[in-house]
């Protein structure tokens, strides 16, 4: 479950990576046809790279919260639950197995008189 949301975490900071790229290369092209300067481009990025840092923060904080609230509606077991259950079952099991071996085996014969 936790590789789902890991997966979708790394999907959005790869959309916002891409459009950090995108963004980069449409400001180099603007200061190199000198629409804008090359400190306003320097500004713009800077901007962008602070706020998709900021969002990210937010959409992980989100992320986080949901899945605590979404697993807190879900009772598992702890390891220490699971240990004793696998020691009670070995118990079980070796009980078992002296049991049978107490048992006498009933065998049968068949009688000479059922053979003519």
């Amino acid at each position: 479950m936790d590789s789902i949301f890991r997966k979708l975490l790394y999907t959005s900071v790869g959309f916002i990576s891409l459009s950090a790229d995108r963004l980069i290369r449409l400001i180099d092209d603007l200061v190199y046809e000198q629409k804008i300067s090359s400190e306003e481009g320097k500004r713009i990025v800077e901007s962008f790279s602070k706020e998709s840092q900021s969002k990210k923060e937010d959409f992980d904080g989100q992320i986080t919260d949901w899945v605590q609230d979404f697993m807190g509606k879900f009772t598992f077991a702890e390891n220490s639950d699971i240990e004793e259950v696998k020691n009670r079952l070995q118990k079980l099991e070796a009980e078992e197995k002296e049991t049978l071996k107490k048992t006498p085996v009933k065998t049968t014969r068949k009688s000479t008189k059922d053979k003519k």
